[in-house]
């Protein structure tokens, strides 16, 4: 009879265990997704010699320690004629998010042009909201006046302090990169939070 009862015990005992195990990994996987951080295109617009950018940026905590430790953050603004992996049809641009501790002010760098700020929260909306020089057409003149231009928006991890590059490559937070989404011309494009195929399909529907 004992030994039945610890069998059951033993059972109880076990399966309530297995209960809080699964329980902790599920609290350990909804913790690593809120802490994940997000890079994608909402909007790409093109208006003369202007590229009006919408961003959803939210980066998770290690990154933004980095920046507040003075860590310079730079992003690579990628453009290729739509569906292009001929190197000389791409053409880029940078803007660093970056700490002046002398200064106690935050910055935005593109173009050779520093905007001050006060406070981390305005420099993030700003760069959420930019406004650069259109990308420059390297395709030449014998390529196709149909197809669009795009863009992609990522983080050069190799810009990194050599201390903080290799964590950052085996760390997937750090992986902030848009992925490829057309730029349209004179209205708006619109994206899901992470561009993809249809995307650029919906992009290119929009401009016909």
């Amino acid at each position: 009879m004992s030994e039945r009862v610890a069998n059951v015990f033993f059972s109880e005992y076990v399966q309530l265990m297995f209960g809080k195990a699964l329980w902790v990994l599920a609290l350990l996987v909804l913790s690593y997704a809120s802490q994940a951080g997000t890079l994608s295109i909402k909007s790409a617009e093109s208006w003369g010699n202007t590229l009006y950018l919408q961003l959803n940026f939210a980066p998770n905590s290690d990154v933004l320690e980095a920046l507040d430790a003075s860590v310079p953050l730079k992003f690579v603004l990628r453009q290729r004629r739509s569906g292009s992996i001929l190197v000389q049809n791409f053409a880029e641009q940078t803007v660093v998010l970056a700490y002046a501790p002398l200064l106690e002010r935050f910055e935005l760098i593109s173009n050779k042009t520093v905007k001050p700020y006060r406070l981390r929260a305005e420099l993030l909306d700003a760069f959420s909201n930019m406004q650069l020089p259109a990308p420059r057409d390297d395709a030449g003149p014998d390529a196709d006046t149909a197809s669009a231009t795009e863009v992609r928006l990522s983080l050069s991890i190799g810009a990194l302090p050599a201390p903080l590059r290799l964590p950052a490559l085996l760390d997937s937070d750090w992986w902030l990169d848009s992925g490829w989404v057309k730029i349209a011309q004179g209205e708006k494009l619109s994206s899901d939070a992470t561009p993809d195929a249809s995307t650029s399909d919906t992009a290119s529907a929009g401009q016909q």
